[in-house]
């Protein structure tokens, strides 16, 4: 019977142990936890037309599976025409325009992307002149 009480407490201590539930995270605290558990960058370049759009994808991987797609990149433009780079969640021409430029220049775009759980796919599209009729293919980052 001590054998008995004693095999029940020590399961018992141990499942309290392994079941205690951890401390709540508070919703601020789960957008920008301290430090990030790992980070995994890739390198991506687009052309179209006369312009580039060439940068770095970044997922950070924070907290239970959840994390950020962050892109950072430049479009630069060799002639006289405009040009502009969308990202999107979808690989269809669209999404959010993150920069534009008229003209031989060089300017710098960034991006990011929250999850939770599983990584999305996102998509780089550059895009000659006003909107997105004259799109390069769906860049997946």
């Amino acid at each position: 019977m001590k054998r008995t009480l004693q095999a029940i407490t020590a399961a018992a201590a141990l499942a309290a142990a392994t079941l205690v539930p951890a401390a709540p995270v508070h919703a601020a605290e789960s957008r920008q936890p301290a430090e990030p558990k790992a980070a995994m960058a890739s390198p991506f370049s687009v052309t179209h037309g006369d312009a580039t759009a060439a940068g770095t994808t970044e997922t950070i991987w924070w907290m239970l599976l959840s994390g950020t797609v962050s892109i950072k990149g430049t479009l630069q433009n060799a002639s006289a025409g405009c040009y502009r780079v969308y990202t999107s969640l979808s690989n269809a021409p669209g999404g959010t325009e993150r920069a534009q430029l008229c003209g031989s220049e060089t300017v710098e775009f960034t991006a990011d992307y929250g999850f939770v759980q599983k990584r999305p796919p996102v998509y780089l599209f550059l895009c000659q002149g006003v909107g997105t009729n004259n799109c390069s293919a769906p860049k997946q980052l």
